[in-house]
């Protein structure tokens, strides 16, 4: 075991965990078979560790946080049918108990303290009240979800795993933002709020869209049935703006950074077991997990 102290001024990498393993999953089954378990499994880790790795390098920082989703949700206790439409894929499903295992016992007992979970909470509801709460050090968002778009500040930054257009960046800074939605990230919530989230089957003002919403919020949206739709909908706005405000209820968490403790040797046991020979020889791994990477930092 090798204890790893954060520098003081590093920068805090908050990793999107489900959302990342999606990617990974949707990566693997291009290539690999579902039928042969223990292969496709070891795809999805692969991935999954090596979108990491270029998280880690764009963060320059040891400081990792892994955000996990709550099996019980508040927001579906509010309305059931929240994220309803997510759970069609078969495939996906399947491989929720191998998810389960990548979170629950190979991050922890790889040494990776900071794997935070909260019943009936979000992995963003974990990400946006860290955020909150860090005022001075570099924050990285490393999640592909726009509704972490409300969280953007100053020292606050969304990298993507794999969204890459005009409109949703790699990388997203709160110049970026300002620029192409002319808003300031504080009014996402608002947005979302009227256009809701299709990704989460929260969808209450048909044919309201985000394009529609900004125009409104921006006051360019003068007549028709649209602005006549939302501006007899204060209710349903605000019923959805529950559902998409981060986090959930503006109740914000404070959770403490705890120093890794690595296990290169549990790391090895696992990158062999899936049949992971090219990250048996990846001196980057042997590094971080030897604490050699531990001087990555912010100046």
């Amino acid at each position: 075991m090798k204890k790893i102290e954060a520098p003081e001024n590093a920068a805090k990498l908050l990793v999107d965990v489900r959302g990342v393993l999606y990617g990974a999953f949707f990566w693997a089954r291009k290539t690999y078979n579902m039928e042969n378990t223990k292969e496709f499994h070891g795809a999805i880790l692969y991935r999954f560790f090596q979108k990491l790795k270029y998280a880690h390098y764009y963060a320059n920082t040891n400081r990792i946080y892994f955000c996990l989703d709550s099996k019980e949700s508040k927001r579906k206790e509010l309305y059931p049918e929240y994220k309803a439409n997510r759970m069609k894929n078969e495939d996906l499903i399947a491989c929720f108990p191998f998810f389960e295992k990548l979170q629950t016992v190979i991050l922890p007992k790889m040494g990776f303290s900071n794997v935070v979970q909260y019943e009936g909470l979000e992995a963003d509801d974990i990400i946006a009240s860290i955020c909150i709460n860090e005022k001075k050090l570099p924050v990285v968002i490393y999640s592909e979800d726009a509704d972490l778009y409300q969280c953007l500040k100053g020292n606050v930054t969304i990298l993507s795993p794999s969204r890459s257009s005009d409109k949703f960046p790699s990388l997203m800074t709160v110049l970026k933002f300002q620029k192409i939605f002319e808003l300031d990230p504080s009014m996402w919530v608002e947005v979302k709020a009227i256009a809701g989230c299709t990704t989460d089957n929260v969808k209450l003002l048909k044919g309201i869209g985000e394009t529609t919403a900004i125009k409104y919020l921006k006051g360019e949206l003068k007549s028709g049935m649209k602005k006549a739709l939302i501006d007899v909908s204060p209710d349903v706005i605000a019923f959805t703006r529950k559902l998409v405000e981060l986090p959930f209820g503006g109740e914000v968490l404070d959770i403490k950074y705890k120093p890794d403790d690595f296990n290169k040797e549990y790391f090895a046991k696992v990158i062999q077991e899936y049949g992971l020979a090219s990250m048996a020889t990846d001196s980057f791994w042997n590094d971080f997990f030897g604490g050699v990477h531990n001087g990555f930092y912010r100046d």
